[in-house]
């Protein structure tokens, strides 16, 4: 029910994460949604907010999310600190 993607800028500095959910259900779990292709020894800041990630985190073990909703969406812009 969840499909996402990264797009990562030439220089690695820029991250945008996209995250589309289908369908809702009663008892949603939590996804993990790994990203790829960013440095792994850089820090990114979720644009907008104090949240910071190191790379290696967010490829290997990603960020997690729950969605509850029919046909919601997300997009998370990252920077590279």
């Amino acid at each position: 029910n969840v499909a996402a993607w990264n797009f990562v800028s030439q220089d690695k500095n820029t991250v945008v994460l996209c995250i589309y959910n289908i369908l809702g259900c009663a008892a949603p779990k939590s996804e993990w949604i790994k990203l790829r292709g960013l440095d792994a020894g850089a820090d990114y800041r979720v644009d907008g907010t104090d949240t910071v990630y190191g790379g290696d985190i967010l490829m290997n073990a990603g960020v997690k999310r729950r969605y509850d909703h029919d046909f919601t969406s997300e997009i998370v812009v990252l920077k590279k600190c």
